[in-house]
């Protein structure tokens, strides 16, 4: 277990570190922390700790914690729409008003829930077990989500380039100085990307530049090449990296001492990284250095990359996961199945041969009643028919194909 080294916390401090995945060269390629010999103003060099901040981050946040966007609302955040509801006055509008919830991606999943199941919901909401924050996630399904093992280059371009054209709210810096919060709106032409959720300037096109200011205020527009190139560019890291097991395993970097590859940076920024990949072509000149002179570094294949790297003209993994995180999912509940039929005369002959297709859906309550939802598939409380058969599966949709379909 790893504890605390004074009372900043533990050190290296880091900023941006939920989704992105850049190693440090302190630490080794296969540890994601290790003890650490500093020279303080006095005394003799004393151990202390250095963690992968965004590795521990990432593997917790993105593989332990469900965000259903349930939440209290204040009606003094008057820029999005809000008004004055409790989380259980959201989700009751939600599950029986069909009100979106602010991840307008979450679909209500009611399954016989009630007015009073879901008042029940939230009487231990601050309990981890038979709480909302173990229960909720049962009555809630993700439309439209991404499988991060998709080799498909043409899947990754639909997903990137799915906000094209969604307006984007921005603050101008110069209202901002003049006491002004209300925020600006642009429409893109490409897609947007930002490193932040309100950024304070409008979006620049075209290949990255350092000599233009207004990358360092606003946001990125990528057009469809450079969407294109990296769409090539993720497909041959999940060939090369995959499958990925979890969502952490796809954000973070690889824990192998062996393949500095793999160690010093996540799929996602690997890609990004590539020469073929022109997004962040103009930052690649200068690269980042370590005083040598005073620390040693551990794994120095962390160092190699852009003195650029978290600023707001460079597009990091982050960037892209802000806009996309929420649909994405290291496994697909959603299945396609086709099969035919033939009838055959006495000698074998075919005489009529019928093609068939069933959309089919996992759903989160497990075949067996006995066992609630939120119980995970190792827990040792699921009956035998659970163990056995796991959770239902329903009939989406079924459709007879014709000949020229198959």
């Amino acid at each position: 277990m790893v504890t605390a080294t004074g009372q900043a916390g533990l050190f290296p401090h880091t900023l941006q570190a939920i989704g992105n995945s850049y190693a440090h060269p302190l630490i080794p390629a296969g540890l994601a922390y290790t003890d650490w010999d500093r020279q303080f103003n006095t005394g003799p060099p004393r151990k202390v700790t250095l963690a992968d901040h965004s590795y521990l981050a990432n593997k917790a946040l993105w593989d332990d914690f469900f965000f259903s966007s349930i939440t209290p609302q204040s009606s003094a955040v008057k820029a999005f729409g809000a008004s004055n509801r409790t989380a259980q006055q959201v989700a009751s509008d939600f599950f029986f008003k069909r009100e979106p919830l602010p991840n307008c991606r979450i679909t209500a999943h009611k399954s016989n829930l009630t007015q009073s199941g879901r008042d029940a919901l939230f009487t231990k909401v601050s309990a981890f077990r038979e709480g909302l924050a173990d229960e909720i996630a049962a009555h809630l399904m993700v439309e439209g989500p991404f499988n991060i093992n998709s080799t498909s280059t043409e899947s990754w371009k639909i997903l990137l380039s799915s906000l094209k054209g969604k307006p984007v709210a921005w603050l101008d810096k110069g209202k901002a100085l003049n006491g002004v919060i209300d925020p600006d709106q642009a429409t893109p032409n490409g897609t947007p990307i930002a490193s932040f959720s309100m950024p304070n300037g409008g979006p620049v096109q075209g290949t990255a530049d350092p000599q233009e200011p207004k990358q360092w205020l606003g946001w990125r527009e990528p057009n469809d090449t450079e969407i294109t190139e990296l769409s090539e560019a993720i497909v041959r890291q999940v060939k090369l990296r995959g499958p990925f097991l979890s969502l952490s395993e796809f954000v973070n970097r690889r824990l192998d001492s062996g393949n500095p590859r793999l160690s010093a940076k996540g799929a996602l920024q690997a890609a990004l990284d590539e020469h073929r990949v022109s997004i962040n072509a103009g930052f690649r000149n200068s690269t980042r250095q370590l005083e040598t002179d005073t620390m040693s570094p551990a794994f120095p294949e962390a160092l190699e990359g852009p003195v650029a790297y978290g600023s707001a003209a460079y597009v990091d993994q982050a960037d892209i996961l802000r806009n996309f995180g929420a649909q994405l999912t290291p496994r697909g509940d959603t299945f396609v199945i086709r099969t035919y039929g033939d009838t055959l005369d006495s000698s074998g002959k075919v005489l009529v041969r019928v093609w068939c297709e069933a959309v089919i859906q996992h759903l989160p309550e497990y075949v067996d009643a006995t066992n609630p939802p939120q119980l995970k598939a190792a827990d040792p409380q699921l009956t035998t028919a659970n163990k056995t058969f796991g959770r239902k599966l329903a009939i989406v949709s079924f459709r007879w194909l014709k000949a020229n379909e198959i």
